[in-house]
Formats: structure tokens, sequence, C-alpha cells
């Protein structure tokens, strides 16, 4: 993986005032508060941390090759960056300081500090909301498609382009290794492949594809174990898994969905074991899962097959068809998990909010109207606040705040270009 410092190469442009966007705000209302550190009183007699209010966060949206940043506080306009190219697509950093700008085609990763972080140990700790910049610090490899973090760190999956004879590999990056303008760790295989790797402590479950297979897409699974700035593939699991696409992970679990089903891989402390969970006659003929959900629960996930919610049961190894619709609903426009409640998400195709517990086996808990008029072929999606209970919903030109607790929806912003991506950055609740 190649590792670049451009300098002098990237402008970096204010937009309030310029008078090349129009947007209009409503700000929203926060009576909500998240406490940082010890979490004791203010003016605690005893020495302790006093209480910190963690904001709100900035909102990066974008549209070409440009990335606003909005202050979520107030709905104020931070700033206004440019990436290289266009049509990137972002993705938060696992502590929220930063946002990777993924210019897939043109095998560039480049990264914003958006200047919300918190500094500082134990009573000493500071709330910062700095101007954001582009760093020079960018990625260059083949591909980059998935994009897996928890808490931690990240996972990001390169899958590498045969017409190019470039393999596919995964580099490891956080918080940390992003300000220090460098990798955790990274790992090449000799093919490319559609993959992805799920991180668990200093292992990380990945995709394995053999060369000689016709298709791009991965058909095992392999164990690779963090060595300094490496990997060493310490194992390869059986059962296999044939087209493979779609993984997930929960506190002991981690599933990847096949042609044929799933395969479950647990751990109890270093020894990790693999086991198939067959299709049910729950599918039709000739679908299969490829995308993977998880929320609280360790044994419940949901799977999802040709616009179908399907139940997987890890404990029984079951699957069973998950019928989130109301009556007079045949379809929905965007789905997620949220950060804080980890709830179930679906925007329906009449704008409402569907919410789903994921600790009481995915029951409703509530649907809400969010966008009063639905227009066909409209960029939808959800867009997670790591510090609050809030989701925001970017449909087309518009932002939405969800306030999940409330179950409302509020206007927030409204720019006078549809949104092609958007991602949350700030302090997360920990």
């Amino acid at each position: 993986m190649k590792m670049r410092f451009v300098l002098g190469l990237i402008s970096l442009a204010v937009l309030s005032g310029c008078g090349s966007e129009k947007h209009t705000v409503t700000p929203i209302n926060n009576n909500q508060q998240v406490n940082a550190g010890s979490g004791s009183d203010a003016g605690n007699s005893n020495n302790e941390q006093p209480e910190i209010i963690l904001p709100q966060g900035r909102i990066a949206l974008t549209h070409d090759n440009t990335v606003l940043l909005y202050n979520l506080d107030n709905g104020n306009l931070v700033d206004t960056l440019n990436t290289t190219h266009s049509n990137v697509t972002l993705k938060t950093s696992p502590q929220g300081r930063y946002i990777l700008a993924i210019a897939r085609q043109q095998d560039l990763v480049q990264f914003v500090d958006t200047g919300v972080y918190l500094e500082g140990e134990d009573s000493a700790e500071v709330v910062h909301q700095d101007s954001p910049n582009l760093l020079n610090f960018e990625l260059h490899d083949s591909r980059a498609t998935h994009y897996v973090p928890n808490a931690q760190n990240a996972l990001l999956f390169f899958d590498g382009n045969k017409d190019e004879a470039a393999d596919a590999g995964f580099a490891l990056l956080s918080d940390k290794s992003i300000g220090d303008e460098a990798l955790i760790a990274q790992h090449h295989f000799n093919t490319y492949m559609h993959g992805t790797g799920e991180v668990r402590s200093d292992w990380v479950i990945a995709t394995l594809r053999d060369a000689q297979s016709d298709s791009t897409l991965p058909s095992q699974l392999g164990l690779f174990e963090i060595h300094g700035d490496h990997f060493h593939q310490e194992h390869t699991f059986e059962p296999a898994c044939p087209d493979l696409h779609g993984s997930v992970q929960t506190t002991t679990h981690t599933a990847f969905a096949c042609s044929d089903g799933i395969v479950k891989i647990s751990q109890e402390g270093d020894a990790f074991t693999a086991s198939h969970i067959a299709n049910s006659q729950a599918l039709p003929e000739q679908h299969r899962i490829g995308k993977l959900l998880a929320g609280e629960d360790d044994n419940h996930i949901l799977g999802i097959a040709r616009s179908n919610f399907y139940h997987v049961d890890l404990a029984s190894n079951a699957i069973s068809a998950f019928n989130w619709q109301p009556e007079g609903i045949t379809s929905y426009l965007t789905y997620g998990i949220s950060a804080i409640s980890q709830s179930l998400l679906i925007l329906d195709e009449q704008g409402y909010i569907n919410v789903f517990d994921s600790e009481n086996d995915w029951q409703t808990t509530g649907r809400f109207k969010a966008v009063e008029s639905v227009v066909a072929d409209t960029n939808a999606m959800l867009i997670n606040n790591q510090a609050y209970d809030i989701t925001y919903l970017v449909y087309g030109q518009q932002v939405i705040t969800l306030d999940l607790a409330k179950q409302t929806a509020t206007p927030l912003l409204n720019l006078e270009q549809p949104i092609s991506s958007a991602a949350w950055s700030g302090i997360t609740q920990q």
C-alpha cells in the first residue's frame, strides 16, 4: 500500500459569504446531555473530574468534489473543503474525529480532520471544536470498498483490480494512527477479490479467494493475527462460504453471508470455531442473504436478501422471515442500525421511520413520519450521531434530524444541490 504526503495540491475554501451554495437551516433543539470522563458532578468537592457536555458534532455532506461541514448544535456552516476527485464516499473514523473520503475508482483515500475531539486525561479533559482541514496523509491502493469500524479501530478492505493485476488487501487504522499519518498494520493477498473482514482484538477474520476462480467473490475465511505492522494467517476455516458477501459481528460471534447460508464463527478466548447455518425454506429459490445487521443481542441478527429481511438465530442456527412491514407497506427506501440505542431503523415507501428493538428480538417500538413528500429515485441515507441517540436522514437535498428517544423528525438543512454522501464527526459516546 502506498502512502503519500501531498503539499500544496489541495485547495481549502470557506463557503460562507462566497455565494456558491444556498442553504436554509432549522437549528436542532438539543435537550439531551452526554457526560465524558468520570461522570462526577461539576464542582465536586472530591476533586473528581467535572461533567463534560459533549457537542452534537458536525456533519459532512458532499456534492461533486466539495465537502461541506455543518455544526449540528446550531446548523451553521463551519467550512468547505475540496477533495481531489468527485463522488467520494464519506466514512467516520472509529472515534469520530476524522472523516475518510474514499474515491474508489481512483484508488485514493483522503482524510479530513474535522477539528472536534477530546484532549487530555482525568480532570484536564477539554473539548476542542477547531477549524477542519484536509490532511496531506493519503492512501493509494486498489479499489477501497468495504469499511468496517468498531469502537477502537477500523478495517478498510481493498478489492484489488483484475484488469490491472492489483491484489486485494486490508488495512487497520485508528484515530491515533490517522493523526500519526500511518496505518496500524496491513496485509495483501495474492489475488483480487470483492472481500471484507472483521476485527476481533488482535485478530482479523478476513475473506479468501481461490486465484483460479471465475468469480470475484471469495469462498472461504481465514484467521489473521497482527504481528507488528503486518498480519500472519494462522488458520483457514471450514466449512467453505461460497460467493461470500456481507458480514457482521456480535460479542462472541462473527457471521458471514454465503450463497448457501451463513458461516458462523464463535470465539472463546483465543479459540475460534466455525459452523454452517443452511438457508431455510423461508428464502425463495435463487435468493441468498448478501447483507447482515446486528444490534445489542448477541444471538439474533438480521439478513437481507433481495429487499427482504430475515431473522438469523445464531443460538438455534435457524433462518426465518422477518416481516417488518406495517399494513399497506411493501417496500423500503433505506435502513440502518442506530449507534446509541442500537435500534433497527427502516424508512418505508410512505416516508415513515419504522423502529425495532434489537434487544427484544427486533420487536417494533414505533413508527413516525420523516419525509412529507416521497419522490421516486431520490437518494436516501441514515447517518448516526455517535454522541447522542439521534440519527440524520439525508434525503435528496435535505438533512432531517431523527430524535429516536422522542421519535420525532425535524428539518435541519436544505441544500441547493443533491447530497451524494454524508458522515458524522464528533466525540463518540464510549
